[in-house]
């Protein structure tokens, strides 16, 4: 009993309150991008400030497990770089830890800003394949009158 209550003061311990942040913002990047999040295990996380980086960063580690599109558990690890405020990780900011690697992220309202861009982009582009259908459509009625 003694040994597991000192394992449980260890564990806890050994977790520093910015990597706790740290580790639950990547674990919430990996949990929107997971076809069943229902089935995430975390395995392991670490963090660690980055002190060559130029600014520094803090990098978060997460090892886990997750099933796929066909329901098969994969081992995966997802790697997630902040920028520091304060000297600890910004987790304010949005980032997209797949592609960007530099800590710098995005505040809320730019984020929100490029999402807009990129959904009235597409609208646009579902709008240009559509008048371009109709037209084939009445260039395909007029030969066959």
């Amino acid at each position: 009993m003694r040994f597991a209550v000192l394992a449980m003061l260890w564990a806890v311990g050994s977790c520093s309150m910015p990597e706790n942040e740290a580790v639950k913002a990547c674990e919430d990047f990996i949990l929107t991008k997971l076809r069943s999040p229902s089935t995430y295990k975390r395995i392991e996380a670490s963090g660690s400030l980055v002190p060559f980086d130029k600014p520094e960063t803090f990098t978060a580690v997460v090892e886990y497990d997750a099933a796929n599109a066909y329901g098969t558990p994969i081992r995966d690890r997802q790697v997630c770089v902040f920028g520091l405020k304060d000297g600890k990780p910004d987790t304010s900011r949005y980032y997209d830890f797949d592609s960007d690697f530099s800590g710098k992220g995005k505040d809320v309202d730019q984020a929100v800003r490029e999402s807009n861009a990129a959904a009235d982009a597409a609208m646009r582009a579902a709008d240009n394949a559509e008048r371009a259908a109709i037209e084939a459509m009445n260039n395909a009625e007029d030969l066959l009158d």
